[in-house]
């Protein structure tokens, strides 16, 4: 029980102690914000049936370098019956001779003919982070939601702990990506909010639990103990949720296309924050709820 007393303090520094570190970065480096968010340019190349875009980065990658540019990401897209390599590059200032320039290059390094290469489009970031800012407001209305069930079924302190875990998954996670510096994108977004959605729900599974064994009172545990054997009997659960997010991204990962890598990383990264969040969050739990039955007997005590 000792250990368990250090153990909150020590995680409570460690978290902090990342969202500091990520402030200072993005602070001193800037934040690592992918054409998502900036906006960018977009080439589409249609691929001749049977063809391997393997050598399509590069070949790419090459002809933007002469332009001093560069692949900000790219990936196979299938359109209707056709298929396309896409690629965006990070930049807003580009001409239209020199997008047009570019164009034809292209159309010459992958030995295609012109109209297989389309013009270079502009990707507005405006769209995209009012996009986001939709989410992620949507997403919090959903964790008021659960807040106010769980205020009602389980009472103030058990509601607190699940906002508090929720943001805990949010902001650790997103404070890792901006220390890691890997670039921020919508993808990334949406996995960290859905990630976090998932703790309220495991978490919930895991009050009920305490609950029922609260109320039953029949041993003498304290209820640290209580929210200790409720997040060990919840644990099946948690691993089969978190360990499928887990894998998904892992394997996420093989994909060659970059915008699907960084997905996978934030879905990996999530479920990862997630566990620890909960861990957390319990603990927290366990406390407030012993704090609380010994303010209640000093209060009877003193009445007595």
């Amino acid at each position: 029980m000792k250990k368990s007393k250090i153990l909150l303090p020590i995680m409570l520094i460690v978290s902090l102690a990342i969202v500091i570190s990520s402030v200072v970065v993005s602070l001193t480096a800037g934040i690592n914000l992918g054409i998502d968010f900036v906006g960018g340019k977009q080439i589409e190349i249609q691929v001749p049936d049977g063809q391997n875009t393997e050598s399509y980065a590069a070949s790419v990658a090459d002809v933007l370098d002469d332009y001093g540019l560069s692949i900000d990401s790219s990936y196979d897209e299938d359109k209707f019956t056709s298929s396309y390599f896409v690629v965006k590059i990070n930049t807003q200032d580009l001409s239209a001779e020199k997008a047009s320039n570019i164009r034809s290059d292209i159309a010459e390094k992958l030995s295609l003919p012109l109209e297989n290469v389309s013009e270079v489009l502009s990707i507005s970031g405006s769209v995209t982070q009012k996009t986001v800012l939709t989410v992620g407001f949507s997403i919090l209305g959903i964790l008021v939601a659960i807040f106010a069930i769980c205020w009602l079924r389980y009472g103030v302190m058990e509601a607190l702990a699940i906002l508090f875990g929720s943001l805990h998954v949010m902001i650790i996670s997103f404070a890792i990506i901006l220390l890691t510096r890997v670039p921020l994108t919508v993808a990334s977004c949406v996995s960290i909010f859905a990630s976090s959605v998932a703790f309220a729900g495991l978490f919930a599974l895991i009050l009920e639990k305490a609950r029922e064994t609260l109320r039953a009172k029949t041993n003498n545990q304290t209820p640290r103990e209580v929210y200790a054997d409720a997040f060990n009997g919840s644990l099946v659960m948690i691993v089969i949720v978190l360990a499928a997010m887990l894998l998904f991204g892992i394997a996420t990962l093989f994909v060659s296309a970059n915008i699907i890598k960084l997905f996978a990383v934030s879905v990996a990264l999530s479920a990862l924050v997630a566990f620890y969040s909960l861990f957390v969050s319990t603990t927290l739990c366990g406390y407030l709820a012993q704090a609380k039955v010994a303010r209640d007997k000093h209060k009877l005590s003193k009445n007595n």
